[in-house]
């Protein structure tokens, strides 16, 4: 977050003279060096974090003949940290000492922390960079500690529509920001280190539903969390939602009759000419197709980050009003499970005997609509029937473009 390459020849000339000792074992090492940073309240630590390792840089000094907040850290801020999990990720978490003449005052103030992705030092397109990224700087933007969760390794998260305390309180502007010199270098291919990786489900079942020691009740179980369950069904809302081609098609009324047409085509095709070999290709190009134009227009301006961003409460209050609310849940779900299971007794019993009356009514109708269904399949071309219901759907749309249907 806040990611912003800086310099470039003095980079690697730098790199080359403070690479020290690397990190033992894993799959490779990143090295980090801490050059200075702006907009700071004063001296200041940094503390670098990837998995269980923790190191710390000493406090920072004033830039000689700098502007106010301008800072550098002159020795002793350039390490080597082991890397395990290409997919995870490094975290700054830069504090101000506060010191005075006698020594520090109050103990450390959080300043604000940034999250680089070890995905983003490596790039393929490089020959030199299969094995080790070139040394470069970045400017790193900080970001205040979430409110929802301080620890220095948690991930920075967008708040939650109508839930305070779920966002970051708004920054200080200009923002703080330190300028960071980065190295990735592997043991192996970038192929076999994404391979070594743990799956994404085993890290994830962990961040998501606060799957600790700490977080579980007496009982063992994972506490229900309002504020987590309404950003877990707001995370399902943003990930499952319309293909982005088929929502650029809907933007104006010329692309949404292209689109209509292009649509009965494509379908045309596949349905009356296209060899079988030919689908997963056909599949594969429309995913490629639609994954370039999510990455082209994804907008995340709608989702709130800050706290001021989040809204009014729509949480309850107090423990009555949020056992009500579970109340009305759990309620829902039980209504649910009851319908799913009337649904699947009627189907089950239905085919067995358990009433004959309405057993025979079942297979009467049954044998009626297999009939039906036989004639029509004898009659009508398979590629006929999978081509009229999408034909008939796009022609209706085209008809209420074209104003030849009522409103």
């Amino acid at each position: 977050l806040g990611f912003a390459p800086a310099g470039g020849a003095a980079a690697r000339e730098d790199a080359a003279s403070a690479d020290g000792d690397a990190a033992e074992g894993g799959i490779g090492t990143l090295h980090v060096s801490v050059v200075r940073g702006e907009h700071l309240p004063g001296r200041c630590t940094v503390s670098l974090l990837i998995g269980e390792d923790v190191l710390h840089t000493p406090a920072s000094e004033p830039r000689a003949g700098g502007a106010k907040g301008e800072q550098v850290w002159e020795k002793d801020a350039t390490f080597a940290l082991r890397v395990d999990d290409m997919t995870s990720d490094l975290h700054l978490c830069v504090e101000n000492e506060r010191f005075t003449a006698r020594g520090p005052l109050l103990g450390p103030r959080d300043v604000g922390r940034a999250v680089v992705p070890l995905t983003a030092l490596h790039d393929a397109r490089k020959p030199n960079s299969i094995f080790a990224s070139m040394p470069r700087r970045y400017w790193l933007s900080l970001y205040p500690t979430a409110a929802i969760d301080g620890t220095p390794g948690a991930k920075l998260e967008c708040g939650v529509k109508g839930v305070p305390g779920s966002g970051m309180p708004r920054p200080p502007s200009p923002r703080p920001r330190v300028l960071v010199q980065l190295q990735l270098k592997l043991r192996t291919s970038w192929i076999a280190a994404y391979a070594a990786a743990p799956p994404l489900s085993a890290r994830e079942d962990e961040e998501d539903v606060g799957d600790d020691d700490d977080a579980r009740d007496e009982d063992g179980d994972v506490p229900l969390d309002p504020k987590v369950l309404k950003r877990n069904a707001q995370r399902l809302k943003n990930a499952i939602s319309t293909p982005t081609l088929l929502v650029l098609m809907r933007q104006t009324e010329a692309r949404r009759i292209a689109g209509l047409l292009a649509i009965v085509a494509v379908w045309a095709y596949i349905v009356f000419w296209a060899p079988l070999w030919e689908l997963p290709a056909l599949a594969f190009a429309l995913a490629v197709v639609n994954g370039i134009a999510a990455r082209r227009t994804r907008d995340f301006s709608s989702r709130a980050v800050f706290e001021d961003e989040v809204g009014p409460s729509e949480m309850p209050r107090g423990p009555v009003a949020k056992l009500k609310l579970m109340k009305g849940v759990f309620g829902k779900v039980q209504a649910g499970l009851g319908r799913a299971a009337t649904a699947i007794e009627v189907a089950t019993n239905a085919l067995a005997w358990s009433d004959e009356r309405a057993s025979w009514l079942v297979l009467l109708g049954l044998a009626l609509a297999t009939l039906a269904a036989t004639l029509v399949l004898a009659v009508v071309p398979a590629s006929l029937l999978l081509f009229l219901p999408v034909a008939a759907l796009c022609g209706k749309g085209l008809a209420a473009e074209l104003g030849l249907l009522p409103a």
